[in-house]
């Protein structure tokens, strides 16, 4: 299971690709609370698609939370993140950082294809 750094830019492949990457690489569970099923996986990456970023629930660290963003015409595959404990990283927190975020990932977007 790629951690939620990585998954922003997994919804840009189809599910057979999806399917045939866990196939050869497996799905560690780091933790209880990973995901571990490719459906599983290939339902939290349609979320992804529709809110724009993604959550990491405790997925790689117990006591963790990360929300992570890819970043848009990147010439590779990139994702910016912020994690830290669940007590501080609530919805409270997801309200104010999301949107810090998504600037910041177009900011980075414009320096990588500035010409």
């Amino acid at each position: 299971m790629p951690p939620a750094w990585a998954r922003p830019s997994w919804p840009r492949l189809d599910d057979d690709t999806v399917r045939g990457i866990v196939a050869r690489a497996g799905m560690p569970t780091p933790t209880a609370k990973s995901i571990g099923d490719v459906e599983e996986l290939l339902a939290d990456l349609k979320l992804i698609r529709e809110r724009g970023y993604s959550i990491d629930e405790e997925e790689q660290e117990l006591g963790v939370r990360c929300f992570a963003m890819a970043v848009p015409n990147a010439p590779t595959p990139s994702a910016i993140s912020v994690s830290g404990p669940v007590s501080r990283v609530d919805e409270d927190f997801a309200d104010k950082a999301v949107p810090i975020l998504r600037e910041a990932a177009e900011a980075i977007s414009r320096e990588l294809n500035r010409t």
